[in-house]
């Protein structure tokens, strides 16, 4: 009925999921087996093939740093291809989104299931990894720029590039932030030598290296 179903940052998208799902509402399978919170959902406007945050979020909530809360609407303007560009110096409060009602509940956890068992065939759910590391080129798939710049399984440190899906970096076990850094740059530096493009990350990097 025009309603909106608020999710604070912190939740989880697996438990987002699963409680959307049950109230008898859809149109959250696409995030299945993302990793990470509404949060940062949010804030990487994270998605795939099957839609992003963009697509079912109406307003975020937002708390600046003198701390006064207040609201912004997702519109053209301020979601992009893995982005939201949100004002600065705020941090992310939740989301209100706009959801259908599900015409059969069960046939949408049977999708989700599904959705996840194709990832864990895919991709290396079985280490730990920040998902996709780099965007997709316009008409390109990143992955296959780095497969075929010799990189699978090329590894610095405890950080490897995945042999499953080489758009991923595992932490073999012994991973610091500085392998995965360095392995990031060896990774464009080479594809850029190959291919003539520069690889552009996906996640977002904090610190100093």
């Amino acid at each position: 009925s025009g309603e909106l179903i608020y999710a604070g940052a912190a939740l989880s998208k697996e438990k987002f999921i699963r409680d959307v799902i049950d109230a008898g509402y859809s149109n959250v399978e696409f995030m299945a087996g993302i990793p990470g919170t509404i949060g940062g959902g949010i804030f990487m406007n994270a998605g795939t093939y099957m839609g992003s945050f963009s697509g079912i979020l109406k307003r975020i909530k937002l708390i600046d740093y003198s701390g006064s809360i207040f609201e912004v609407e997702v519109n053209g303007d301020i979601s992009g291809y893995r982005h939201m560009n949100i004002p600065d110096n705020t941090v992310i409060a939740g989301g209100y989104f706009s959801l259908p009602l599900s015409g059969n509940p069960d046939e949408t956890r049977k999708c989700v299931e599904a959705i996840i068992s194709d990832r864990w065939d895919k991709h290396p759910m079985d280490f730990p990894s920040a998902g996709s590391v780099f965007k997709n080129p316009e008409g390109l798939s990143s992955w296959k720029l780095i497969n075929d710049s010799g990189l699978k399984g090329c590894s610095i440190g405890g950080a490897m590039v995945s042999e499953k899906h080489t758009n991923f970096i595992i932490n073999t076990g012994t991973a610091t932030s500085t392998d995965i850094y360095n392995l990031i740059k060896h990774i464009q530096e080479t594809v850029h030598k190959a291919t003539g493009i520069m690889l552009e990350t996906e996640i977002k990097v904090m610190g100093q290296f």
